[in-house]
């Protein structure tokens, strides 16, 4: 995906039924070699969304910590790793973000769920 200036962006309009289509919105984020910037979406408003800085010297653990205060949670919660669909196990909650590429280069997605992070050997429900 290219980066365009406001002039290009008109040129990119999809016109149907005479309604403008969907541009998606690229944000120009500062990080370092440690910072990283994290778009928080929410499920029940698909249309808000926070940007916050996390530091991949900080352990999974630290990360699901912080996001549970940042949105006021209350209690257990654990984070979903959404490109494979399965949840971080209690056995590597103490894992630095560092040491996945996808939180180092960039691009992961994950997702906050109510309830206490499994160990390898339990499965984990939704009802």
């Amino acid at each position: 995906m290219e980066l365009k200036d406001e002039n290009d962006i008109e040129d990119d309009l999809v016109i149907a039924e005479g309604k403008q289509g969907y541009i998606p919105t690229v944000f120009l984020v500062d990080d370092s070699e440690s910072e990283r910037t994290v778009i928080v979406n929410f499920e029940d408003d698909k249309t808000t969304f926070k940007h916050l800085q996390i530091n991949i010297e900080w352990t999974l653990t630290k990360l699901t910590e912080f996001l549970v205060s940042e949105f006021q949670k209350e209690g257990p919660h654990r984070l979903k790793n959404l490109f494979d669909n399965k949840n971080f196990v209690l056995e590597e909650m103490d894992t630095k973000l560092k040491n996945y590429e996808t939180f180092r280069e960039g691009g992961t997605r994950i997702q906050l769920e109510a309830g206490r992070p499994t160990t390898m050997a339990e499965i984990s429900i939704n009802v």
